[in-house]
Protein backbone atom coordinates (compact mmCIF):
# COMPACT_ATOMS: atom_id res chain seq x y z
CA UNK A 1 0.00 0.00 0.00
CA UNK A 2 1.23 3.41 -0.85
CA UNK A 3 -0.04 6.68 0.87
CA UNK A 4 1.23 10.53 0.32
CA UNK A 5 0.16 13.73 1.24
CA UNK A 6 1.05 17.46 0.75
CA UNK A 7 3.15 18.29 3.89
CA UNK A 8 4.05 21.94 2.87
CA UNK A 9 3.28 24.60 0.51
CA UNK A 10 4.61 27.72 1.64
CA UNK A 11 6.27 30.84 -0.60
CA UNK A 12 10.00 31.17 -1.50
CA UNK A 13 9.62 34.34 -3.23
CA UNK A 14 6.85 36.98 -3.81
CA UNK A 15 6.96 39.01 -6.70
CA UNK A 16 4.35 40.95 -9.13
CA UNK A 17 4.38 38.82 -11.71
CA UNK A 18 6.04 35.75 -10.64
CA UNK A 19 6.47 33.51 -7.19
CA UNK A 20 8.51 30.39 -5.75
CA UNK A 21 7.23 28.28 -3.49
CA UNK A 22 8.46 25.35 -1.97
CA UNK A 23 6.05 22.31 -2.14
CA UNK A 24 6.69 19.22 0.00
CA UNK A 25 5.04 15.35 0.03
CA UNK A 26 5.72 12.61 2.50
CA UNK A 27 4.99 9.51 0.92
CA UNK A 28 4.59 5.90 2.54
CA UNK A 29 5.04 2.82 1.88
CA UNK A 30 3.56 -0.40 3.38
CA UNK A 31 4.52 -4.10 3.04
CA UNK A 32 5.44 -6.91 4.20
CA UNK A 33 8.33 -7.96 1.41
CA UNK A 34 12.05 -5.98 1.91
CA UNK A 35 12.53 -6.77 -2.15
CA UNK A 36 8.70 -4.82 -2.89
CA UNK A 37 9.13 -2.24 -0.68
CA UNK A 38 12.84 -1.85 -2.08
CA UNK A 39 11.47 -1.94 -5.81
CA UNK A 40 8.73 0.73 -4.87
CA UNK A 41 10.97 3.22 -4.22
CA UNK A 42 13.25 3.22 -6.55
CA UNK A 43 10.43 3.63 -8.52
CA UNK A 44 8.79 6.82 -6.62
CA UNK A 45 12.41 8.25 -6.67
CA UNK A 46 13.05 7.87 -10.97
CA UNK A 47 9.47 9.43 -11.07
CA UNK A 48 9.69 12.03 -8.33
CA UNK A 49 13.36 13.11 -10.00
CA UNK A 50 12.59 13.70 -12.70
CA UNK A 51 9.65 15.95 -11.80
CA UNK A 52 12.59 18.41 -9.98
CA UNK A 53 11.79 16.52 -6.62
CA UNK A 54 14.72 15.60 -4.16
CA UNK A 55 14.82 13.48 -1.65
CA UNK A 56 15.13 15.17 1.96
CA UNK A 57 14.24 12.19 4.21
CA UNK A 58 14.11 8.28 4.11
CA UNK A 59 13.51 6.43 7.32
CA UNK A 60 11.82 2.89 7.73
CA UNK A 61 10.37 1.10 10.68
CA UNK A 62 8.78 -2.61 11.37
CA UNK A 63 5.28 -2.38 12.87
CA UNK A 64 3.79 -6.49 13.89
CA UNK A 65 6.31 -7.28 11.23
CA UNK A 66 4.70 -4.69 8.49
CA UNK A 67 7.85 -2.91 6.80
CA UNK A 68 6.87 0.90 6.55
CA UNK A 69 9.25 2.99 4.61
CA UNK A 70 8.67 6.90 5.29
CA UNK A 71 10.04 9.70 2.28
CA UNK A 72 10.01 13.24 2.05
CA UNK A 73 10.81 15.10 -0.77
CA UNK A 74 11.15 18.60 -1.82
CA UNK A 75 11.04 20.91 -4.94
CA UNK A 76 10.61 24.43 -6.17
CA UNK A 77 7.89 25.22 -8.07
CA UNK A 78 7.13 28.22 -10.46
CA UNK A 79 3.71 29.89 -10.50
CA UNK A 80 3.07 32.68 -12.95
CA UNK A 81 0.24 35.16 -12.44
Amino acid sequence: MITYAESNNRTAVDGDTLSYSYVAFTIKLYSYDLAEIESYSKAIDTALFKLGYERTSSNEMVINKQIVKIFNYEALGREER
